[in-house]
């Protein structure tokens, strides 16, 4: 269960993600300025938050990272799981949607809809 902050938070997400603002990829959470769906929640710590977190890496691949650090990798799943309100395994699930469950332009509409489920039940 979810609260409502954090209801509001994932139905943000969600938008974001069909939004067509984040071009998609798969399998890391930002190549370029490609991200996978995570990656998505990860930007939005990043420029909506005062989490003190940054984007760090080139455009093979980037990491989210401490801003105040500049080279201490930050947990994903703690961050994205702590702002969201997302169990491990439901922020994997979200992950897979993107990155095994379905085609190529399609990968964020994957991820949203179990977003969705998440929220709805």
């Amino acid at each position: 269960m979810f609260t409502e902050t954090q209801t509001e938070r994932l139905k943000y997400l969600a938008r974001e993600l069909r939004s067509g603002k984040y071009p998609e990829c798969a399998g890391q959470l930002r190549r370029g300025e490609r991200f996978c769906a995570i990656g998505v929640a990860c930007d939005i710590l990043v420029n909506e938050t005062d989490k003190g977190l940054c984007w760090e890496g080139d455009e093979a691949g980037k990491r989210l990272a401490h801003a105040d650090e500049r080279h201490g990798a930050a947990d994903w799943s703690k961050q994205v799981g702590g702002y969201f309100g997302l169990s491990t395994n439901e922020a994997l699930s979200i992950a897979d949607a993107n990155d095994h469950g379905a085609s190529a332009g399609m990968r964020h509409e994957a991820a949203a809809r179990v977003i969705d489920a998440l929220v709805d039940s």
